[in-house]
């Protein structure tokens, strides 16, 4: 699925019409253009407003703010290091590694400021809603009854992506289902929201296919698989936030997992690990959904929001060969360094492990020649003042089969079925070149699974997700421990922004952040 920017100009400007905020809470105002008098007649209608709900997610995710690298693998990590703590547009990343929220917003950064306000998050949720409700207005004929079911689990997919990712962030939040409502919502606990999540979505699972014949669809648009992560990410999650129930999530992703792995009919599959830019390119086997990117239509993610930027300053030529002298860009240098004993333990020397020489160079170059290959499909030119550039072509991979093969692990790790934990750590570990894992102790195991997480999904926007659910946020060992009274106020959450209390008697921020903007 092509994010044409001219394509969806009109669509998005139709949506945001529905969705923008007014006098009262994420006030969605019906328009005409949408109530079904010139609008909702064909399936191109549907597929172009089902675009537009795409792009809303795209645009709330990877413009103008860092949110999967500030939030789900810098913070509180103890991985990367910075080579310089005062470098423009980084400053934040001490912050936010160290937990220290009130400064990250208090210098003004916008990195982290954007990520507090989800109304954009809202408005592609009223978007979903009001799709949900239209699409029964289109005319008999226009569309199969397959394909009206496969737009309305589309949608489903869609709305629960948009909760998943806010509720990570910031834990409780208002949940809506209706279309064009007005009404000013509090905020409802976040494992109720996630179970709604996971009763819409196992109704709509049946209606998406595993797969797509058009390959630019292929992962970047919802599929079984997708909507299978999803929910199983879901039951984790909620795993520990309602832990009286823990038993009933852990079977649950271990069910989910045995479907994705088995039934998918060939759709899915790990790629061997020297074909790593293969998977970060887009559209392959193993991911599951992505957000991708153009850089030759110049249609790319913002800078800091995508992780390459930190670690691949450091350019490669146009043959992805490291060179000596990097060729003119604006930024020769990465910011960012993983100190060596911190490495040595992530990717042991001598154990085998592959991805620590495909995917680090220059290790431990702290004057910003270390790279971070891992995202490094590169596109070359020139601007129209002769200067010459390299940017990142690599789709942001929000799940892939890896991820939620490692999450079957541990959830039978959990269920004390650690045979079944070691066939699954196993395969990921293997296709890297690992030996075979074989200690049978749940404490080894459950540790092991943990960094074998970290290894493989560095980068990806995850790594800070894993830490809250599994508490081992609060273990020097793994992170930048924050304190467990911190954890049970809310300190692992992102602030909110104040806007979020116009119009809303019954909204409250999370007050563990005494900040404001």
């Amino acid at each position: 699925m092509k994010y044409r920017k001219i394509y969806y100009t009109a669509f998005i400007a139709l949506l945001l019409l529905t969705c923008v905020g007014c006098k009262k809470f994420l006030n969605v105002t019906p328009q005409n253009a949408l109530s079904g008098n010139n609008y909702w007649k064909t399936k191109n209608d549907v597929q172009n407003f089902m675009n537009g709900i795409y792009l809303q997610y795209r645009n709330c995710t990877m413009q103008n703010q860092a949110l999967f690298t500030a939030s789900g693998d810098f913070r509180c990590s103890r991985i990367w290091d910075l080579v310089s703590k005062s470098g423009s547009g980084n400053v934040y990343v001490n912050d936010v590694e160290s937990n220290d929220m009130v400064s990250a917003v208090t210098h003004n950064d916008g990195n982290v400021r954007n990520i507090m306000d989800w109304t954009g998050f809202y408005q592609a949720i009223a978007s979903c809603n009001i799709l949900l409700k239209e699409i029964d207005n289109v005319p008999s004929g226009a569309l199969t009854t397959q394909q009206l079911a496969a737009y309305k689990a589309e949608a489903v997919f869609m709305r629960s992506l948009c909760y998943f990712t806010i509720v990570r962030l910031f834990g409780d939040v208002p949940y809506n289902v209706t279309a064009y409502d007005t009404s000013a919502l509090p905020r409802t606990d976040q494992t109720v929201v996630f179970n709604n999540c996971l009763a819409d979505l196992k109704t709509a699972l049946p209606n998406l296919p595993w797969t797509y014949t058009n390959i630019s669809d292929i992962a970047s648009r919802a599929n079984k698989g997708a909507a299978i992560a999803l929910m199983m990410n879901m039951n984790m999650w909620n795993a520990n936030f309602d832990p009286a129930n823990k038993l009933k999530y852990w079977n649950a992703t271990d069910s989910l997992g045995g479907m994705l792995m088995d039934e998918n009919g060939g759709a899915y599959g790990l790629l061997p690990i020297a074909d790593f830019k293969t998977i970060f390119a887009g559209h392959s086997r193993e991911s599951l959904f992505e957000i991708e990117q153009n850089a030759n239509n110049q249609d790319v993610f913002y800078n800091y929001g995508q992780f390459a930027n930190y670690v691949l300053g450091y350019k490669l030529n146009s043959q992805y060969q490291f060179v000596s002298t990097p060729p003119a860009i604006a930024t020769p240098k990465s910011s960012m360094y993983i100190d060596q004993k911190v490495l040595n333990s992530i990717y042991p020397s001598g154990n085998g492990d592959q991805r620590a020489s495909l995917w680090i160079a220059n290790a431990n170059d702290k004057t910003g020649n270390f790279a971070f290959i891992k995202f490094s499909n590169m596109v070359y030119g020139t601007t129209q003042n002769g200067v010459s550039f390299s940017a990142s072509t690599d789709a942001h991979v929000i799940f892939r089969l890896a991820g939620a093969i490692l999450l079957r692990a541990e959830a039978c790790n959990d269920l004390g079925k650690t045979g079944d934990a070691l066939t699954y750590l196993n395969m990921t570990e293997g296709r890297a070149g690992l030996p075979p894992y074989s200690s049978n102790s749940q404490t080894d195991l459950d540790n092991e699974i943990f960094v074998e997480r970290t290894r493989e999904l560095m980068g990806e926007g995850s790594i800070y997700y894993d830490l809250v659910r599994t508490k081992k946020i609060l273990d020097p060992g793994y992170c930048n421990a924050m304190p467990s009274s911190d954890y049970a106020n809310g300190g692992w959450t992102w602030p909110i922004a104040n806007s979020a209390l116009t119009n809303n008697p019954n909204m409250v921020l999370n007050t563990f952040w005494n900040v404001s903007y």
